[in-house]
């Protein structure tokens, strides 16, 4: 997996392993990672699965860290090749550039315990959807090998762990 020049990206530590308790999980705490897309999340968790998510207490950039880290796994069970993790430009940051069939994937990861949905994608303004899409060229340019793929950019919206809302092609790179 290759990442930005100055990209950071590892897993954030995950907690202890738990035993399995009775009742639904996260669907990212199934192996593999996640489950794909409709699949149901409040499926058990086997013994021994480690959940992906923010250590009780984190700091909003560790929680931010494990959205972003559930959300690669969720990707991954979907088919997807991670191709970079936090690829930093000078306009800014992408949380994921993902690979499917002859589409590359330009993901923004939101992460939240209290706000709405509704909040959290408003959150994702005009000047940050500016800054995602030139930071995407970047990407383009310096990994010429992608750039006659078809560009998406995408929104997934993660709490505890699983895809709370997931909006692919949320905007254009015309802007």
């Amino acid at each position: 997996m290759a990442e930005g020049p100055k990209g950071g990206g590892g897993l954030p530590d995950s907690p202890p392993e738990q035993a399995a308790a009775p009742g639904p999980a996260p669907a990212s705490a199934l192996p593999g990672g996640a489950a794909p897309a409709g699949a149901d999340p409040g499926r058990a968790v086997p013994a021994g699965a480690r959940p992906v998510g923010p250590a009780p207490g984190a700091s909003a950039a560790g929680k931010g860290r494990a959205g972003e880290a559930a959300a690669a796994l969720v990707l991954e069970a979907e088919g997807y090749r991670l191709l970079a993790r936090n690829f930093r430009g000078p306009a800014g940051e992408i949380d994921i550039v993902a690979l499917r069939g002859d589409t590359i994937a330009f993901v923004e990861v939101k992460s939240w315990s209290a706000l709405g949905l509704e909040d959290l994608a408003d959150s994702i303004g005009a000047r940050k959807r500016r800054r995602i899409v030139e930071t995407s060229k970047i990407f383009l340019a310096r990994n010429r090998q992608y750039s006659s793929m078809r560009a998406r950019y995408d929104v997934l919206l993660m709490r505890d762990g699983i895809v709370a809302r997931r909006i692919e092609s949320a905007f254009t790179g015309d802007l």
